[in-house]
């Protein structure tokens, strides 16, 4: 063969792959069948077809493997579900009011858990103590109202203690003025006598009438001193018993209050309070702790009734989906939502076993095609036997890649639609097996 031959061939080929550009054989996966045919042929339109039913049959069986997949997805999930479906309308709504009763509970639990946890600490060291501090409210109620009259007075005794003193100063210093004032009348009785005496020595004068005058003045002037100086010395010794007295009478005081002190001191740190109204407090306040613990225990034994009860119910239809804590499974669960949802999955597997029914009986179509191609092949070499038996080569490797499918449409049998019913084995007169080229 020449070049220009070769050429002519080369665009001739061209020419026919232009105009069966359209036929949808010539893309398909065994469209290298019909290189070995004459286009326009019979044989060549017979081969097309057939290769167009492979292909249908191929993507139907994909769908297949997909719907038989979901109606598996639906199967596990009914069957999960299929519990809840059994339950009676009674048994749910008594689930449902249990439910909601151990909810409410849980609210009403943590509610009384917030009002526990805001009392004082000294509250709960109370309870320890709470006999003692019943008797102890009198005797520190008793104690605080004498430490107060103790106090009281040993203010007024350190009052008149600094007054008795003030006083004593006053008087020392009264003592000290009177005896300068002796001193001076003295002297000044002296200065006149001694005037006299030097007048009537120089004018002879008769001095015996004022001497009697003055010396009438000086013992009256005499006499008065005296008893003021007594007087007031007697004033300083009444002083001194006072303070003495106030002070004996300050040091017992002083020490009965720090009696009461110190047992004041000694109650309050041991009822951790500041006085006996707040120990009085913290009893009225302990009396309410112990009736909110009771009622939270109540709650809490109610709860563990009602999740006890919860869990019976569920066990009773096999159900174990408490995965969380009761409280957030009672939160979240609804037994009518778990239903509606089983319903629906229902309605959705029956619409899906609807389509896979569809697909078989386009399946059986396809085959009963494909049979009567294969008894009809009039091709010289068998290329319709070829494809059908290449088809099935495939068809297997699919079937056997994703694990499913089978004639009695149950997944996982590893076997193809029809392919014992139709005897559609590689050695039962469609051929050999034919691989498609590498890269196909």
């Amino acid at each position: 063969m020449n070049i220009f031959t070769r050429i002519k061939k080369f665009f001739g080929d061209i020419s026919k792959r232009r105009a069966l550009k359209g036929n949808a054989a010539l893309t398909s996966r065994f469209g290298y069948f019909l290189d070995s045919l004459e286009p326009g042929s019979e044989e060549y339109a017979a081969a097309s077809d057939v290769i167009s039913l492979c292909d249908e049959s191929v993507s139907v069986m994909t769908q297949r493997l997909s719907f038989i997949s979901r109606v598996k997805e639906c199967d596990e999930q009914l069957a999960d579900l299929e519990n809840y479906n059994n339950m009676t309308d009674n048994d749910s709504k008594k689930l449902k009011d249990m439910l909601e009763r151990f909810v409410s509970l849980d609210k009403d639990k943590n509610l009384l858990k917030y009002q526990i946890t805001d009392f004082d600490k000294s509250v709960l060291k109370l309870k320890y103590l709470e006999d003692e501090a019943e008797d102890a409210v009198k005797e520190i109620k008793e104690a605080e109202t004498k430490q107060k009259i103790f106090r009281r007075d040993i203010g007024h005794l350190q009052g008149e203690k600094y007054n008795l003193e003030d006083e004593r100063d006053s008087l020392v210093k009264g003592v000290g003025f009177v005896s300068k004032l002796t001193i001076g009348i003295l002297s000044v009785f002296v200065v006149i006598v001694v005037g006299l005496v030097a007048a009537n020595f120089v004018w002879n004068m008769d001095i015996l009438a004022p001497l009697v005058v003055i010396a009438v003045f000086g013992f009256i002037s005499a006499a008065m001193i005296i008893a003021l100086n007594r007087r007031m010395h007697y004033e300083i010794a009444l002083n001194a018993r006072k303070q003495n007295k106030a002070v004996g009478m300050l040091k017992t005081k002083n020490a009965v209050y720090a009696h009461y002190t110190n047992f004041l001191t000694y109650e309050y740190n041991k009822y951790k309070v500041r006085n006996s109204e707040a120990l009085k407090t913290n009893l009225k306040d302990l009396k309410k702790y112990k009736e909110l613990t009771k009622r939270f225990d109540t709650l809490r034994d109610l709860m563990y009734q009602t999740e006890a009860e919860i869990g019976r119910l569920l066990r009773s239809y096999n159900i174990s989906d408490v995965t969380t804590s009761m409280a957030t499974f009672a939160k979240s669960f609804n037994v009518e939502d778990k239903k509606q949802y089983y319903r629906e999955i229902s309605s959705r597997k029956r619409e899906i076993e609807t389509d896979l029914a569809r697909l078989d009986e386009r399946q059986e179509q396809i085959w009963d095609a494909l049979i009567a191609y294969d008894e009809t092949d009039a091709t010289e070499k068998h290329t319709i036997k070829d494809i059908i038996a290449s088809y099935m080569s495939r068809a297997s490797a699919l079937i056997e890649h994703t694990g499913a499918a089978d004639g009695d449409k149950k997944p996982g049998s590893g076997r193809m639609p029809g392919r014992k019913k139709y005897g559609f084995e590689p050695e039962s007169g469609f051929g050999p097996e034919i691989q498609a080229p590498a890269g196909d």
